[in-house]
């Protein structure tokens, strides 16, 4: 009886032997299976084939590389503080009076800008500490980021919560173009998240959200400054206060057209959404008084809004934003380019602002981040001679007194001449220079 028992127990020991090793088996075949499918799909590396046009590795660089170099080591010293870009810094007067001072905020634009150029540059080690300290300080606490944030706390102002959507587009763009440059796979996954929570905002007009709320009246447009017979209409604009309506509109300056053309490449669902934008823009371009662009669109009404700010006038930094997007993905207005180059060669400058009616200069300063735009524009276009003359209005707008704690960065002098240096000048300097 016991022999029986024994004999019983020693075959179901076997039979359980054998069960485990084909349980354990199978496993083996299903984890070697995974690791099949992962590599093939998930594990794939992802390729963008992005070549930041604009970069120097388009062909042009600036021979004065040490100018860049220069300009770069006083970035770091001055506007870069406690690892993340400051808006601005004003130096002190010449008695001391008034005393040098340091913005108030710090932007998430300009973070996004800053990152753009380490990407571009393949400096992995800046990156990767500028964008830890941008996702520690600027969350929202739900995925996306904040507009700004304190200087002196690094903390949210009290009470704000500003989210813009286009600056999570433009961050989703550099963290992907950092995993081209040098292979984060979790920055890709980051920018595969953000996209995915702003996509039902986009899609639901197949454009970015109105996030701009602008006075205009009823309705709001351009006399016609080059009328016949004469006189001219005057260049400035009469607006009757009661006819002023508030509506919230898309500015076109923020449709960064290269972003969604990368989100394209793992989410097709942004293809008609950048079709779309991209014909928005397109048409939004005017043929008086000069070819350059709408302002805004207004996405209920399905129109177009010549200027978003409280004067009527054209913001030359947004219109060169326009060209540069559509530039990046080959869709630039030819006439447009031509209208920007041969008014750079003929006056020598871009201004801040124009006329809206007459496209003549509405003010005396110059636009230092509308010459960093356009060279990068020139750089597309290989235009040599265009690039060269971008690239010295930048310098005459430069610090060169290497005494001057802003030694070779631009400024900006101001009415009540303080004189300031801005982060967003001189990341896009950098990026037109470098």
């Amino acid at each position: 009886m016991s022999n029986k028992y024994s004999y019983s127990n020693e075959k179901k020991a076997v039979r359980t032997s054998t069960t485990i090793k084909l349980v354990i088996l199978v496993i083996l075949i299903l984890a070697v299976i995974a690791g099949i499918i992962f590599l093939f799909t998930r594990g794939k590396p992802v390729d963008f084939k992005i070549q930041f046009l604009g970069s120097k590795k388009n062909g042009m660089t600036y021979e004065a590389r040490k100018f860049a170099i220069d300009l770069r080591n006083t970035f770091d010293r001055i506007l870069i503080q406690d690892g993340i870009s400051m808006e601005s810094y004003q130096i002190a007067g010449k008695t001391g009076n008034p005393p040098s001072k340091k913005s108030d905020y710090c932007y998430l634009k300009d973070q996004i800008n800053l990152l753009g150029f380490y990407a571009e540059q393949k400096d992995k080690s800046e990156f990767n500490e500028l964008n830890e300290n941008l996702k520690l300080n600027f969350s929202a606490g739900n995925g996306l980021f904040v507009k700004r944030i304190l200087m002196s706390t690094l903390q949210k102002p009290k009470g704000e919560l500003e989210i813009k959507i286009s600056d999570q587009l433009s961050y989703c763009r550099v963290l992907i173009e950092s995993y081209q440059s040098f292979g984060s796979s979790k920055n890709l996954e980051d920018a595969k998240s953000i996209a995915a929570l702003i996509y039902p905002l986009c899609k639901e007009n197949l454009i970015l959200p109105s996030e701009i709320t602008v006075a205009v009246a009823n309705p709001q447009s351009i006399p016609d400054y080059w009328a016949t017979p004469v006189p001219k209409p005057s260049a400035q604009i009469t607006i009757d206060p009661k006819s002023i309506t508030y509506i919230g509109v898309v500015n076109l300056a923020d449709i960064d057209l290269f972003a969604m053309k990368l989100l394209i490449v793992v989410d097709k669902r942004w293809e008609e959404i950048y079709n779309n934008c991209l014909s928005v823009i397109k048409i939004a371009k005017l043929a008086k008084p000069a070819p350059l662009y709408n302002a805004g669109y207004d996405v209920k009404a399905k129109a177009y809004i010549p200027y978003l700010s409280k004067e009527p006038e054209f913001n030359f930094s947004d219109q060169m934003d326009i060209v540069l997007h559509l530039a990046e993905v080959s869709q630039i207005d030819e006439s447009a380019y031509s209208y920007l180059k041969q008014l750079l060669f003929n006056t020598n400058n871009y201004y801040e602002t124009y006329q809206i009616i007459s496209a003549s200069p509405k003010t005396e300063n110059e636009s230092i981040a509308s010459y960093a735009k356009m060279a990068r524009i020139a750089r597309i276009k290989t235009d040599q001679e265009l690039y060269n003359l971008c690239i010295s209005r930048l310098k005459w707008n430069t610090a060169t007194n290497k005494e001057s704690q802003i030694f070779a960065l631009p400024f900006r002098k101001l009415v009540d001449e303080k004189i300031l240096a801005f982060s967003q000048d001189a990341v896009l300097m950098m990026k037109a220079v470098f």
